[in-house]
C-alpha cells in the first residue's frame, strides 16, 4: 500500500500545474481553510508571508473515525502524521491556526471573533477598540 501511495501520480500531467496564489491587497489579513492534507497550504502561506500578510490558517478536517479496514488505518496514520508536521511547521513559523470543524468548532468561534475584531483594525479609515 505504501509503496503504492510512493508511486501515485496525476495521470493527466497537465494537472500537476498548479494557480498561482491570488493577489491580494497590502494591508490584507488572509485567512486560508484547509484541511493541510497536502502541502499546497504551506506553500500558499509562505507566499502571502513572505509579501508581509499576516496570515491564519482555518483548519476544516472534521474529525475522523477509525475504520475497519487495516490497510485504510495504516494509511490514515502515514496522513495523518504528514498533516502534523504540516501543522507544527506553520506553528513553528508563528502562524495561527484555528481548529474549525468536528469537536473544534465550539473553541474556534471565540478565536474567531477577537480574529474579526483583530481584522477591523486593519480596514482603512476605521478605529476600532480592542
Amino acid at each position: 500500500m505504501i509503496h503504492g501511495l510512493a508511486l501515485a501520480h496525476p495521470r493527466d500531467r497537465a494537472a500537476v500545474h498548479r494557480v498561482r496564489p491570488p493577489q491580494v491587497p497590502a494591508d490584507a489579513i488572509v485567512y486560508l481553510f484547509s484541511t493541510v492534507l497536502d502541502d499546497e497550504p504551506l506553500h500558499l502561506v509562505r507566499t502571502w508571508r513572505a509579501k508581509g500578510h499576516p496570515v491564519v490558517v482555518v483548519d476544516t478536517l472534521p474529525d475522523v473515525h477509525p475504520v475497519p479496514e487495516h490497510h485504510l488505518r495504516i494509511a490514515w496514520r502515514i496522513a495523518r502524521l504528514e498533516r502534523e508536521d504540516r501543522l507544527a511547521a506553520l506553528a513553528g513559523e508563528g502562524v495561527p491556526v484555528v481548529g474549525w470543524a468536528g469537536s473544534r468548532r465550539d473553541q474556534a468561534s471565540v478565536r474567531f471573533e477577537a480574529l474579526a475584531r483583530a481584522a477591523e483594525r486593519h480596514l482603512p479609515g476605521r478605529t476600532v477598540l480592542p
